[in-house]
This record gives C-alpha cells, sequence and structure tokens, in this order.
C-alpha cells in the first residue's frame, strides 16, 4: 500500500548516518574533544533515538517498527549490521596495509576490491536459490563463518607466497561468504 513520503523519517536518518560519518572521520584530524567532532557525534546518535520515536507517531512510516517484533527479522538485521560493520572497517583498512608483493605493480591492492564485486554478481543468484531450497537459517549461520574464515586468511601473512594463491584463496572465502548473506 503506498503512502506519503516520510519526509521527517529520511531526514533523521540521513543526518544521523551523516553526522556519525563526519564526527569518526573528522575526529583523526580535529581530535574527539573538538566541538565539531563531539556535535556531529551527539547529532548522529540523537538523530536515530528521535527516528524510533518519530517512526512510532507517523502514518505512512519509512521504518515501520512493528517488524521488530519479528525475533527473525531483527537477528537478522543485527547479524547484518555487525557484519557489515566489519566489513565496512576492513575496506576502510585494507588499502592502509603495505602491499605484500612487491613485483605487481605498486596499485595491485585496489585491484582486489573490484573481484569481490564480481564474485558477489555472479553468486547472487546461487545464494538466492540456497534460500528458496533450504530456508534462510542456513545461509545466515555458514556465510558469516565463511566470512571469518576469510577474514583469519587475511590476518595470515604471505610473505614468500604465491600472489594468485594468496590472493584466489583470501577473496574467494570472503566473498562466497558475503554472498551467503
Amino acid at each position: 500500500m503506498a503512502g506519503r513520503v516520510d519526509w521527517s523519517g529520511a531526514l533523521l536518518a540521513t543526518v544521523g548516518l551523516g553526522g556519525l560519518v563526519a564526527g569518526f572521520m573528522e575526529s583523526v584530524n580535529l581530535g574527539w574533544t573538538n566541538p565539531l567532532v563531539f556535535g556531529s557525534l551527539i547529532i548522529g546518535v540523537g538523530c536515530p533515538i528521535t527516528l524510533v520515536v518519530v517512526e512510532g507517531n507517523v502514518t505512512s512510516p519509512m521504518l515501520p517498527l512493528a517488524l521488530f517484533e519479528s525475533r527473525s527479522f531483527t537477528g537478522a538485521n543485527l547479524l547484518t549490521l555487525f557484519l557489515y560493520a566489519a566489513t565496512g572497517v576492513f575496506f576502510f583498512l585494507v588499502p592502509t596495509e603495505p602491499d605484500p608483493s612487491p613485483g605487481l605493480f605498486r596499485h595491485s591492492r585496489w585491484c582486489r576490491h573490484p573481484s569481490v564485486i564480481l564474485l558477489m554478481f555472479f553468486l547472487s543468484r546461487w545464494s538466492g536459490g540456497l534460500v528458496a531450497r533450504y530456508g534462510p537459517r542456513i545461509p545466515l549461520i555458514f556465510g558469516p563463518l565463511i566470512v571469518s574464515l576469510g577474514f583469519v586468511l587475511f590476518a595470515v601473512p604471505s610473505v614468500g607466497g604465491s600472489y594468485w594463491k594468496t590472493f584466489f584463496q583470501r577473496w574467494l572465502f570472503w566473498g562466497l561468504g558475503q554472498r551467503l548473506l
């Protein structure tokens, strides 16, 4: 059923996320006690709290709070939040690691990211079939476990190993686990 656009909810969500991102990004340059950083983080925390109150009182909410009465919905969203938070931090920090393969061109680590996109693209249909056949529980259990294995493989030093073997074993596990979600 189509309703009105929830402009207040959209604005609160956007400003809240923007406040968190701005606060965390500027904390490196300005420090945590800077009023701009502190104010951005306060706005980033306050807007989602206000969003919950507003969404409970509008006729056509952007985020119907009744969805969170389902334990499955809430659990799946919490799992997704934690997994993508870890993934976001990972993609933020990976470009800062020293390149373990000096024989390849200098920015070879940036070429790894499109491979994840391709893995997700080609495995999406397959993972959708898994959910249709077995239900969401199995992929939601094994997907994060495989992603965790990929993170563990990234933590293992690969000095002296084959670039392609190291590259594919790490990214394949990580990308496969992402698609199971």
